[in-house]
């Protein structure tokens, strides 16, 4: 096995390592906090003597639980140690210029944005170009695994209004307009999928039914739970009045025992049971939905780690132009992995930000080499160039900075890609395809596409009528844009299935157009004008070429982080990823 092999194995190990390891670290230190919090509230109702008895029961608990979270960031460091033993040489002499020569050219190499800042600066009597590389926002994944106490809170509310709701999608989209205005659509998105009940709603069989959601362990027979619904039917419409709750208790009573009666009102609860009574509604049209919602531990707050970034290349390569000259210039570090580019809210006082004696900010140790160049030069995302005298005096006609992952095999690029977009999709911002035509700026007849605000009506059918969804086809002149967006870059079709404009078909509709003006335009010419330079096997041949590859409306259709920038640019970082399919 190569040495680049063995990188490779080793880098896509310690990633899903260092993930699996994170995420447990989150649940105990969300864990801890529940603990500590909920000892708060259980220590009221004790007595004294209990209460030293719940004590050394909760501080045996917690002393395990910052065991284990010891335990697994010395695992983490552990992790990333190894690592780092195996690739610091490798890295330390990578010159991509010459590695790239080892890559599978079958493998196609996928373009990253960047962004450049340039300065230039002497240093003695040295001119030099400061060079400084920033990821673009599609190579940060701030996602947070865990739900927060207030996302937790809005799911629960969430689904059981839909539970409410009974299929009813007036009722339904309401439930969803309210958590995404909220969260956000991709973040909402994602909270109901780490948060979803166990079973399926009850559907009404028309809107003068009204459902009461119960969520409860409470197992009831069929006739205990009719009895139950007609005990919380009768309470729901006695609106407090002693007399006729004294009865609805004594009907329950008779209907089931004593002690099932009593279990009902005390753990049969409805939660919805203090709504208002419409003026028609009927009695006789009451149902009871159970809710079988998960147990989960919440984290307190909702943003408990710094951005991180992801897929970054492991070494930069400057190259300048100045007429014919070309001048190539490899950075001196490779680029570490994941750095940080905001603050870190897990850190206090002088830990997180702090005012040197001349009152200037400084940044944490992570997050400093985003304002201090000499520690930007250290992560590998900075350069100093030595000019020339002529150089510094006229510049450089064109620069630009590439870099290549080579410590990414095929297989692990794809997995780093997906998990880019499906985390892009599911944070608050979310990932959307642009439409062909979408205008880019506001003019006095119509506005930019772009906006800042989420309209949960319109992610509403995505994601429960699945409008984006898409069927896979073999032939170019059935796929939709999303599987040819997919296609291309060799990533699998179902992650992209609920974003906005994936079901779109501005790539059918150029291929169509290509199809029908190939015989009265490129055909006609070499089949009548270039007779008989042109054999028909010739002339299929270009027509399918041209209605297959050549497009009016580019490869594949545009997508973007809905309020960031297009991942486009002429400064870019590499890695390969693989396709799934043939090429067409």
């Amino acid at each position: 096995m190569s040495d680049l092999k063995n990188i490779q194995d080793a880098q896509n190990s310690n990633r899903k390592q260092s993930a699996a390891v994170n995420i447990e670290i989150q649940k105990a230190q969300a864990a801890l906090e529940k603990l500590n919090a909920d000892e708060k509230e259980e220590l009221k109702s004790l007595n004294e003597q209990e209460r030293e008895s719940k004590k050394l029961f909760n501080e045996k608990q917690r002393n395990q639980i910052i065991k284990d979270i010891g335990e697994l960031r010395d695992s983490k460091k552990s992790i990333k140690a190894n690592y780092e033993k195996i690739t610091n040489a490798f890295l330390a002499q990578l010159d991509p210029i010459k590695k790239i020569t080892e890559l599978n050219d079958n493998i196609p190499i996928l373009m990253f944005p960047l962004r450049l800042e340039t300065r230039f600066k002497s240093t003695g009597n040295q001119k030099q170009l400061w060079l400084r590389v920033y990821p673009d926002d599609c190579n940060i994944n701030s996602k947070e695994e865990l739900l927060s106490e207030s996302e937790l809170k809005n799911a629960k509310a969430f689904w059981i209004e839909m539970w409410k709701a009974g299929g009813i999608k007036a009722d339904e989209k309401a439930a969803w307009r309210s958590l995404v205005n909220s969260h956000g659509t991709g973040r909402s998105a994602y909270i109901i999928k780490e948060y979803k009940p166990a079973n399926t709603k009850t559907v009404r069989p028309s809107a003068a039914y009204k459902i009461f959601v119960v969520n409860s362990s409470l197992s009831l027979s069929s006739a205990e739970k009719d009895a139950a619904t007609k005990y919380w039917s009768a309470i729901w419409f006695a609106k407090g009045d002693a007399v006729k709750i004294d009865k609805a208790k004594e009907i329950l009573t008779v209907a089931t025992n004593s002690a099932t009666a009593t279990s009902i009102q005390e753990n049969y609860i409805p939660e919805n049971i203090t709504d208002e009574i419409p003026e028609e509604q009927d009695g006789s049209k009451i149902i009871i939905s159970e809710i079988d919602l998960p147990d989960y531990t919440a984290k307190n707050s909702s943003w408990t780690q710094s951005a991180k970034t992801m897929g970054l290349p492991n070494k930069f390569v400057v190259t300048t132009f100045d007429g014919n000259v070309k001048k190539t210039i490899l950075f001196n570090n490779p680029v570490k992995d994941h750095l940080a580019v905001s603050v870190d809210p897990s850190l206090t006082g002088d830990d997180q930000l702090k005012k040197d004696d001349d009152k200037n900010l400084i940044l944490n140790d992570e997050l400093s080499w985003m304002v201090d160049f000499e520690k930007a030069e250290q992560a590998g995302m900075a350069t100093k160039i030595d000019l020339t005298p002529e150089e510094a005096q006229t510049g450089f006609k064109k620069l630009f900075v590439t870099g290549i992952r080579f410590t990414s095999d095929e297989a692990d690029g794809q997995e780093q890609l997906e998990t880019l977009f499906t985390d892009h999709f599911y944070s608050k911002n979310g990932l959307e395809l642009i439409k062909q035509g979408a205008p880019t700026n506001n003019t006095e007849d119509a506005p930019a596409a772009y906006t800042w605000t989420d309209n949960g009506d319109d992610s509403f059918d995505s994601f429960f009528s699945n409008t984006e969804d898409f069927a896979s086809a073999d032939t170019p002149d059935k796929k939709s844009d999303g599987e040819k967006l997919a296609d291309c870059l060799g990533i699998d079709p179902a992650i992209l299935k609920n974003v906005k404009n994936a079901n779109g078909k501005d790539q059918l509709e150029a291929y169509a157009m290509n199809t029908a003006l190939f015989p009265a335009t490129l055909g006609y010419f070499m089949d009548e004008m270039m007779d008989p330079l042109f054999t028909d096997r010739d002339i299929e041949a270009t027509k399918a070429f041209f209605s297959g590859f050549v497009s009016g409306r580019g490869r594949y259709t545009g997508h973007t982080n809905r309020k960031t920038a297009l991942w486009n640019s002429a400064n870019i970082g590499l890695f390969q990823v693989k396709f799934l399919r043939k090429r067409r």
